[in-house]
């Protein structure tokens, strides 16, 4: 996967999608920028860092996922593998339902992912060394950031199936169900609720997927 890098970008998946809509570039591609002003964070919230923290994104083709990975649900897919190659630096890191990462109960971290045609577009931000105010966490080492995107690609050239990752990351959930999730713009507990086998979780009656 060619991977593209700037200096700054308002947001890698803002960039990505519109070169990708113009046809400027086509998946599989990453970008990633040292620093990011308005980058796309969950409920519409920036995700905005300066030079030493991780913000990338990247365009695949549903061709080049698992065969059994449900779309809706490949945001726990790509968080959990991130998860698992950052946990090498802290073993504190966990991933709460369904992309957000967590070190000592700080986030640190989230994964958003959207279709567009026929391509999964992800977006990865991590605060390595750095925090932008107290209520974050980071992950708190000297690495850089490319290398953690190359490592990663390197991860998902492997083609983990679904079932590989969702039988850790199960595990994974139980122990964090005390964790609280924004669902239809409002807080819940996951104490209650169930995680299915395709991702979703089935809470108040409903299924919710992580892709909304």
């Amino acid at each position: 996967m060619e991977i593209l890098s700037f200096d700054s970008l308002d947001s890698t998946q803002t960039y990505l999608v519109d070169a990708l809509a113009k046809g400027k570039l086509q998946a599989p591609i990453a970008v990633i920028a040292k620093e990011q002003n308005s980058g796309v964070g969950s409920r519409d919230n920036e995700w905005i860092g300066s030079s030493g923290n991780l913000f990338f994104s990247f365009a695949l083709p549903f061709k080049m996922l698992p065969k059994d990975l449900k779309i809706e649900s490949a945001s726990i897919y790509f968080a959990y593998i991130m998860k698992e190659l950052l946990s090498k630096y802290s073993s504190e890191l966990y991933m709460k339902w369904p992309n957000d990462l967590y070190r000592n109960d700080k986030k640190i971290g989230g994964v958003i992912t959207k279709k567009i045609e026929n391509n999964i577009i992800c977006g990865i931000g991590v605060n390595i060394i750095k925090a932008p105010h107290s209520t974050y966490g980071c992950l708190g080492v000297a690495v850089d950031p490319l290398d953690i995107l190359q490592e990663y690609i390197k991860e998902l050239k492997k083609m983990y199936s679904w079932k590989q990752i969702f039988i850790k990351y199960q595990i994974e959930f139980e122990k964090y169900k005390n964790s609280y999730v924004h669902i239809n713009n409002y807080e819940e507990s996951l104490s209650g609720a169930q995680l299915c086998e395709d991702g979703s979780i089935i809470i108040n009656n409903e299924r919710v997927y992580s892709l909304r």
